[in-house]
């Protein structure tokens, strides 16, 4: 890679971390309105039903979470091009972070109720470190 592609590059990866960052945000909120309303179908009565927004926040709730594993993927993939060790660390706990979140979440599908709710708080912990991570480095970044 010449050297004058080095700035470029770290610009497509401050660019890509600023847009996980949104995605971040956007999955907190989704993940608020699940939390708040969402009532799981084995729950559900013919008068105790979710409100159709909060059924399509748990959808795209979902759906965002997979696609912030993949945007994680593309994140490291970028650092690695820098070839610089901060970036390509970062990028590493990003993904690693990333993926601790998703497997949390997952789990809540096949877990009975306690072991769900220690997952949910799992996905918690790793939402936070993508925050952390993203965040630091962004501002490495900048």
């Amino acid at each position: 890679m010449a050297s004058k592609d080095l700035p470029q590059q770290e610009n497509k990866l401050k660019n890509a971390t600023k847009w996980g960052l949104y995605g971040i945000g956007l999955q907190f909120v989704l993940g608020t309105v699940v939390s708040l309303w969402h009532i799981p179908p084995s729950e559900e009565t013919a008068t105790h039903k979710s409100p159709a927004f909060a059924s399509l926040s748990f959808d795209l709730h979902m759906l965002l979470a997979l696609i912030l594993v993949l945007w994680s993927i593309y994140l490291l993939t970028i650092a690695l091009k820098t070839k610089k060790a901060e970036y390509k660390k970062l990028s590493i706990a990003c993904l690693g972070s990333i993926i601790v979140a998703f497997v949390g979440g997952i789990s809540i599908f096949f877990a009975p109720d306690f072991w769900a709710r220690i997952g949910l708080f799992i996905m918690g912990l790793g939402f936070i470190g993508a925050f952390f991570n993203y965040g630091r480095l962004y501002l490495k970044l900048k």
